[in-house]
């Protein structure tokens, strides 16, 4: 990288500063349209959990139920009003845009951190992108790089409890939609390049494979009760 673009003029801070300027100016102007069709369906799903009304069986979908409990949880603690679900959707992205940052910061550095959460910021401003409505998919990255941060702090700390807390992160990503199993997936393949490639004794496998069964309960637990629960 050039060094007048690298270090002058601090490009990578005034790009994240330029995109959450955008980010926020474009969203504000979403706060009073009217819920689309896949928003209408959560907050819908949500007023009648908390009507007392059951997935699946009052009324139907084909995704996991974790964003409707979600979304029901918020209107529970506040209200079921629009604005409600466009600041909602707001503070998850900003988490999301935290955490990509972070996880950025750590596979490579600071300046592609601040560019990584930036280019985040700008999708989850792109109409074609149906980045500023309350898709499920905003709920499963901010699970999913929730996860993955929390694991990246097992590999710095070394303390299995953040990979216990990982497993649980990327369980409630699944829970909102299916596809966030593969967030699950990708830090098990971390893993094992961490413990197995790298380290190839007899100790890292003994720790990989406590490690591993540390992280299947984290992700058994959401899973494991949103079962017994539907039972």
């Amino acid at each position: 990288m050039p060094k007048y673009f690298k270090y002058n003029f601090k490009t990578e801070n005034l790009f994240l500063f330029f995109c959450t300027i955008l980010f926020l100016w474009i969203r504000l102007h979403h706060f009073n349209i009217v819920l689309e069709r896949d928003e209408g369906e959560y907050v819908y799903a949500a007023q009648e959990i908390l009507r007392g009304k059951l997935p699946y069986k009052d009324f139907y979908n084909m995704k996991f139920p974790g964003v409707y409990y979600f979304n029901a949880l918020i209107f529970f603690l506040f209200s079921d009003s629009l604005s409600v679900v466009k600041f909602t959707l707001l503070l998850l992205n900003f988490c999301s845009a935290f955490f990509i940052y972070r996880i950025a910061c750590v596979w490579y550095n600071n300046q592609i951190g601040k560019l990584a959460a930036g280019i985040f910021l700008i999708f989850c401003s792109c109409f074609s992108a149906q980045g500023w409505t309350a898709n499920a998919e905003h709920f499963v990255i901010f699970f999913g790089t929730m996860g993955i941060f929390v694991a990246g702090l097992f590999f710095t700390k070394n303390n299995i409890l953040y990979f216990f807390l990982a497993g649980f992160f990327l369980a409630c990503a699944t829970i909102c939609k299916q596809q966030g199993i593969l967030f699950a997936v990708f830090q098990v393949i971390q893993l094992i390049l961490s413990k197995t490639l790298f380290q190839r004794n007899r100790i890292s496998a003994i720790s990989f494979f406590k490690t591993l069964a540390v992280y299947v309960l984290g992700f058994s637990i959401p899973i494991g009760l949103m079962l017994i629960y539907f039972y």
